[in-house]
């Protein structure tokens, strides 16, 4: 597993925050000073860009990258079934075992973190690759979200909400923006009043984030 190149702690226990030149554990990403949806725009910088917290790393304006706004959408429709009639959990479900499977939690990483959580997802992190197409359901417009399965191959999973719609199709428009994205939930362990270690499950979500600045 990755480890973080401050504290030397396991990403996958901690929370994974990818660098272009290093990985940090979310736990350091936030002791810097900075929010857990920076991470999301995070790989374009290296660690010596932001060693020294988020002030010095605005102050310094790298290459005006810091410019860029990130704003955060979740997926909407992700319990029904797709534009295909497939179940979006069953996607989801599916390609997270194929995904992350080597980064799920081993059984004493899950008594670790108990000792200090109430429930523990096994799969900690999960970044995906999400995209967006422009359409219209009842004749308005709106916007589907894509997940990519594979590499070229995309699985309808959802919509962004319809409130945020007319504000997306503006960003998409008019600025020169980027998609990343992660999925929540899941297989969850927790400890019962018996002191037992059990096994829940939620059902998966989505998160969709847009970073974006004015086309130059």
């Amino acid at each position: 597993m990755a480890k973080c190149i401050r504290c030397g702690k396991s990403t996958a226990l901690r929370g994974h925050v990818k660098l272009s030149d290093a990985d940090l554990c979310l736990v350091c990403f936030k002791d810097l000073g900075f929010e857990r949806n920076d991470a999301l725009i995070s790989t374009i910088y290296k660690y010596d860009e932001i060693k020294n917290g988020k002030d010095a790393y605005y102050t310094a304006r790298i290459e005006n990258r810091t410019s860029s706004t990130l704003e955060e959408f979740k997926i909407h429709g992700i319990s029904h079934e797709n534009e295909n009639g497939v179940s979006i959990q069953k996607i989801l479900s599916d390609f997270v075992q194929e995904e992350f499977e080597d980064d799920k939690l081993t059984n004493a990483e899950v008594k670790e973190e108990l000792e200090y959580e109430d429930h523990v997802y096994l799969y900690p992190t999960m970044d995906a690759p999400f995209s967006l197409e422009v359409t219209t359901f009842d004749g308005a417009p709106a916007i589907k979200v894509y997940l990519e399965i594979s590499y070229g191959t995309y699985e309808h999973i959802g919509w962004i909400p319809k409130r945020s719609v007319d504000h997306v199709l503006d960003i998409i428009n008019n600025h020169d923006y980027e998609v990343t994205g992660e999925l929540i939930g899941g297989p969850f362990k927790y400890r019962d009043e018996d002191d037992k270690i059990r096994t829940d499950r939620t059902e998966y979500g989505g998160r969709v984030y847009i970073s974006y600045k004015s086309k130059v």
